[in-house]
């Protein structure tokens, strides 16, 4: 099921959650991403691996993390800062197999854990929304737990 919720979000929005984590680089940048969304609701996975290859990321929040998921595929960056704006950590794809965890933004910013280098970043508005348009705009967070 989809469904899609829309609204004002904030000019500035930072899931405090994030900005003081302790990271370490990983090559599976999708499934660190989903790994990062269980320990900010308080389950936590890092022992549980996943087939991407065969399962897509919005079934494994929903089957590992119990979230009501939501594919956010084709929305602009602006729609999906709503998400975060709420609270909600949003997963962004840069590259067929890889990620960014979107956590916050400002006017000029984005917030993003980025899993491959293992930390955290900020990266502005334009080259954001150029290098996730580059990849489709797939972007996929949760409706309220």
């Amino acid at each position: 099921k989809t469904v899609w919720e829309r609204g004002v979000k904030a000019n500035r929005h930072v899931i405090s959650y994030f900005d003081d984590m302790k990271l370490s680089a990983s090559q599976d940048s999708i499934e660190s991403c989903i790994k990062l969304i269980g320990h900010y609701i308080g389950e936590n996975i890092d022992n549980v691996s996943f087939d991407l290859s065969s399962t897509s990321v919005y079934e494994i929040l929903i089957r590992y993390l119990n979230l009501d998921s939501i594919s956010l595929a084709g929305a602009t960056l602006d729609q999906a800062l709503y998400y975060v704006s709420c609270g909600r950590p949003v997963i962004a794809m840069t590259e067929l197999n890889d990620a960014v965890l979107i956590y916050g933004y400002d006017a000029y910013n984005i917030f993003v854990i980025d899993p491959v280098k293992g930390k955290t970043a900020k990266m502005g508005i334009q080259d954001s929304k150029q290098l996730f348009e580059k990849a489709g705009n797939i972007f996929i967070s949760y409706l309220s737990q």
